[in-house]
């Protein structure tokens, strides 16, 4: 478990309640804003209020608006436990305690912390000290614009791409499509200039409308062109429509994509369109922030930039990482696909996926920097869909 990202607080995810997609998210905070410990306890709300007011203003959690609900616990250790079980009460998914004030002796002792009351409903909880971890692993991490598109838009994936498929599959008659997207047009560009480079020319190059559910026509046009391999800068939803498509007509391309095709989902709702897909990816980390954005925002705010204020921001910047991570990745085991509309999956969110996805990827581990201890620049690696799971392609990429 990835121990390295919170802070001088104890994360409680509760799991007895889930989460509408698409629908605001709000984390509840536990702190000592009255009483001996308000000078700390302000700091943290002043802090953790700006990480989410810059969020909301580069649009939210991919759209949706970031809530904080402030519990006072009086710097009284009893009465964080009656705060508790007023976010229980109102099913608040995500509660954060700053452990931030240490009572004077003689220390009042109560039967029931936070973490127990919220245990029964089945909470996982990540309990941390004050000075674990150091702060300096906060830095190197991404600044955080969790309203953007959930996939890396790294023209080092079409390079990865094509020299793998210039290794692999140089003789066979090779397509290029893109979506049109903002996340599409790095990848296949680069795609493109690489196996140019080397001399291999594509047979086809596609512009394919996102969204659509016929894509008979593109279809009928890459089997009039002999392809035999489409690299595919875009999303898993259109290339599901066309693969299916494909196999209507007997075509069985192989298909090449970027980590958009990581998403669970396009194994769930393309199960075997899916199999055998091949492409590149990097680890889903959750990254907090980096240092340098976390003090501007906090400057920006008029909020004193500290090892408390840091830490407390990029707690804010954990959570909220962690629900996008979930919804972009695909679902994890707790997580339910409850309908589906439009062709569109209608998700509903489980708390105890997010805390395994602020913990750990299983299938792409995070890397990180054995001399300094923090998060190294991701790499990409080739991996495939095969049975359901994903299977790395044991090769050295070329091109990160």
């Amino acid at each position: 478990m990835r121990n390295d990202t919170l802070f001088a607080t104890t994360f409680v995810a509760s799991l007895a309640f889930v989460a509408p997609a698409h629908a605001d998210y709000t984390i509840g905070i536990i702190a000592p804003l009255t009483g001996p410990g308000a000078a700390d306890g302000n700091k943290v709300r002043s802090a953790m209020q700006a990480a989410a007011d810059e969020i909301n203003k580069n649009g939210g959690i991919l759209n949706d608006k970031l809530v904080l609900k402030f519990g006072d616990d009086a710097s009284d250790t009893l009465k964080s436990s009656s705060v508790a079980k007023d976010f229980l009460d109102e099913k608040t998914n995500f509660v954060i305690e700053a452990a931030v004030f240490d009572p004077p002796p003689p220390i009042q002792i109560r039967r029931e912390a936070p973490a127990d009351i919220l245990a029964p409903s089945g909470t996982i909880i990540l309990h941390l000290t004050k000075t674990f971890p150091p702060i300096d692993l906060i830095d190197g991490g991404r600044t955080s614009n969790l309203a953007s598109e959930c996939y890396r838009a790294d023209p080092r994936q079409g390079v990865i791409a094509a020299n793998y498929v210039l290794r692999n599959l140089k003789g066979k008659k090779i397509a290029i499509m893109d979506d049109g997207r903002n996340y599409s047009k790095p990848l296949v560009d680069a795609f493109k200039a690489t196996i140019n480079e080397d001399g291999l020319t594509e047979a086809l190059r596609i512009s394919v409308d996102p969204g659509a559910y016929d894509y008979r026509k593109e279809a009928e046009k890459l089997k009039r062109s002999g392809v035999e391999v489409i690299y595919y800068g875009g999303a898993y939803s259109e290339i599901g429509v066309l693969v299916r498509q494909l196999r209507d007509i007997s075509v069985k391309p192989q298909i090449i994509g970027g980590d958009a095709l990581s998403n669970v989902n396009y194994r769930t709702l393309y199960k075997k369109e899916a199999d055998g897909t091949i492409f590149t990816d990097a680890p889903h980390e959750t990254l907090t922030t980096d240092l340098e954005s976390a003090r501007k925002a906090l400057k920006a705010h008029e909020v004193q930039a500290e090892d408390l204020t840091l830490r407390s921001y990029a707690a804010v910047h954990q959570v909220a990482a962690g629900i996008k991570d979930e919804l972009c990745y695909g679902h994890y085991q707790f997580s339910l696909i409850t309908d589906i509309k439009d062709g569109r999956p209608m998700v509903y969110l489980d708390p105890r996926a997010v805390a395994v996805r602020m913990s750990a990827d299983e299938a792409i581990p995070a890397e990180i920097d054995k001399a300094t201890g923090n998060r190294a620049l991701p790499t990409f690696s080739i991996y495939m869909w095969k049975a359901g799971k994903i299977v790395p392609i044991n090769e050295v990429p070329k091109g990160n």
